[in-house]
């Protein structure tokens, strides 16, 4: 499946005729501004103080400010708390982030978001396990379904933390050789798909903790985009890019590519018509 529309960049041919040192600046472009929505009772929110509130032991489970920090050579975040989401307010923005809402999307906002996308806007959905994900009444439109179902590896333990390493193998992930994953909510729909779990994978359909005969086994799929217009919307099974992570399981590449690929769309105009 062809689906990057990423810009291609400039190469230098050198001679080596000798030994040589090569040494490589790299000069960011322009950031991409992503909107951060947090107005439909997000899990995860970019606010300490929030992070606090929501989750006073650990509020570094729902904190995604290091992984703001890691990407801002390339993407700007700004927090939108209460502001209904409206094209006006979504084309003021590269990007749109929404990890793990637990609220409904209205009419309107739907209508929004679709308008967002086919206009060249990117949009970055993030699921968990156990929630019944309200986006999925939007994302039907795209081929995609968040299950609530959770997704475990190896089979038969009941094991929610893994490794996943079979990845989609074009740009924007061809760099990356894994990322970790945390109690991930099974999606079974959505092309292409972006990474799988391995054939020891399952989900457990009946909840009760212990595989059983019968429940779908990997690969699972974990990660899917869709081309719709001009804009792109990517949804990723997880929402694993907490300060929590960070010590041993840094999956900022994971998400810099995710959001490359969500903005790698290009603008167009609404036809009127006459």
């Amino acid at each position: 499946t062809v689906l990057p529309r990423l810009e291609t960049r400039g190469s230098l041919g050198l001679l080596m005729d000798e030994d040589k040192q090569i040494h490589v600046n790299y000069m960011p472009g322009t950031a991409q501004n992503v909107l951060f929505d947090e107005s439909h009772e997000q899990a995860n929110t970019l606010d300490w103080t929030r992070a606090q509130e929501l989750n006073p032991e650990h509020p570094e489970w729902i904190y995604f400010g290091r992984m703001a920090e890691d990407l801002s050579n390339q993407f700007t975040f700004t927090r939108n708390v209460d502001e209904p989401l409206t094209l006006a307010l979504l084309q003021a923005y590269d990007l749109l982030v929404l990890a793990v809402p637990h609220n409904d999307f209205t009419a309107e906002e739907q209508q929004a978001i679709h308008d967002y996308i086919t206009l060249g806007g990117g949009v970055v959905v993030l699921g968990d396990c156990g929630m019944v994900h309200p986006a999925n009444e939007f994302l039907d439109e795209y081929d995609i379904l968040f299950e609530e179902h959770c997704l475990f590896s190896p089979a038969p333990d009941y094991d929610a933390d893994f490794w996943v390493t079979e990845l989609w193998e074009d740009a924007p992930f061809d760099s990356i050789p894994s990322y970790f994953t945390n109690w991930p909510q099974f999606l079974p729909l959505g092309e292409p798909v972006l990474a799988w779990s391995d054939e020891a994978s399952w989900v457990d359909f009946n909840w009760s903790g212990d595989y059983d005969a019968g429940e779908e086994t990997g690969p699972l799929a974990l990660g899917a985009a869709y081309d719709g217009g001009c804009g792109r919307l990517v949804a990723f099974a997880d929402n694993a890019f907490q300060d929590d992570y960070y010590d041993t399981r840094v999956n900022t590449p994971f998400m810099r590519a995710m959001l490359t690929l969500a903005g790698g769309g290009q603008a167009c105009e609404i036809e009127q018509n006459s």
